[in-house]
Parts: C-alpha cells; structure tokens; sequence
C-alpha cells in the first residue's frame, strides 16, 4: 500500500470552486488542486508552490478546514491500495480576477464548478456534500477530521467537528458516501 501526504485548496470565486479536471480510463473525474508536500515544507508552503508550479499564480493561504484520511484504489492499468492524508485549506487567489490555467494541459485541466449544481465528478466522494454545506454556513463547522475507507464493504466515512462552541467534538458517518450528519 502506497502512504502520502498531500495539501489542497478550496478556492471558491462566484460561487464555484477551483478543480482539476482529468480523464483517467475514459472518465472524467475532478479533484481540488493541489499536490504532495514535499519533506521539510509545511503543508501552507507547499499550496503556495503547488499553484505557482500547476497554475502560475499566487494564492493567500487562509484557514485549515479538512483533515481527511482516506484510503481507496487508484492507478491507471494495475490499480492498487493507496493511504493518503490531506490537509484541506481555504486559500483565495491573489489577483482574483487571473485567469487561471493548468500548466499540465491537455493532461489536466483547470475548471470552475458551481457549488449549486451536481458535483458527481469531484473526488473524494465525501466532498460532494460537505463543501457546498460548510461554504454555505461559512465553515462555521470546521475544522473537521474526515476518515474514508473505500477499501472495505460497504465503504465507511467518518466526519468529525474537531472544535464546537461548547469546546466538544461532534462526530457523524456517511455511509456508502450518503450524507447523513
């Protein structure tokens, strides 16, 4: 099984949120841009080299939002066992208005989703509910620790608030990548 650390961000303009949008297998999927931190770089240093290399521009690194535990199959030919954690940041672009490009065309590309429509291409599974629900509500409900494991029957995510008001934690599951929280 392969482990790695990898930081993302969730920028959000107009409504939609930044993706990187791929085609593996005949399958279009998206992910929130991002990649893997690199040995003595922290995980806010590594978004901001992240953009400059994928996309050329600078971003602001704001708030910590999602710690996810995830582990699925991935892999083009010969799918295999993968264990990643990933920090989740709310980052905003610089220059708001730039337009934003993947520099890893026509492999990858940059795409603008709307946070109101069907987010049934982006991955992981568990953001689909979750990221419209918490820009929603101003990520009042974060920081929040996701732990998904796609590698059992039937798959199994737990999410939890790390901090609440009252100074407890509060824990739901989905199950199957249904909300149930």
């Amino acid at each position: 099984m392969k482990f790695f650390v990898r930081v993302a961000a969730i920028i959000v303009r107009d409504q939609q949120v930044l993706v990187h949008r791929s085609e593996q297998q005949g399958i279009s999927y998206c992910a929130l841009p991002g990649g893997h931190l690199e040995v003595g770089e922290t995980t806010e240093q590594c978004l901001v080299r992240e953009f400059g290399e994928e996309f050329g521009v600078a971003v602001q690194v704001e708030r910590l939002v999602y710690v996810a535990e995830g582990m699925f199959m991935a892999g083009r030919k010969k799918p295999k066992p993968k264990h990643e954690i990933v920090f989740y940041y709310r980052a905003h672009l610089q220059d708001p208005m730039v337009v934003v490009r993947s520099r890893e065309e026509p492999t990858i590309y940059a795409d603008w989703l709307a946070l109101d429509s069907d987010l049934a291409e982006l991955y992981p599974q568990w953001l689909r509910p979750l990221l419209p629900s918490d820009y929603r509500h101003n990520w009042r409900a974060c920081p929040r620790q996701i732990i998904a494991d796609e590698l059992i029957e039937p798959p199994y995510t737990s999410v939890r608030q790390l901090y609440s008001g009252d100074g407890n934690s509060k824990s739901s599951s989905l199950a199957g990548g249904d909300d149930n929280s």
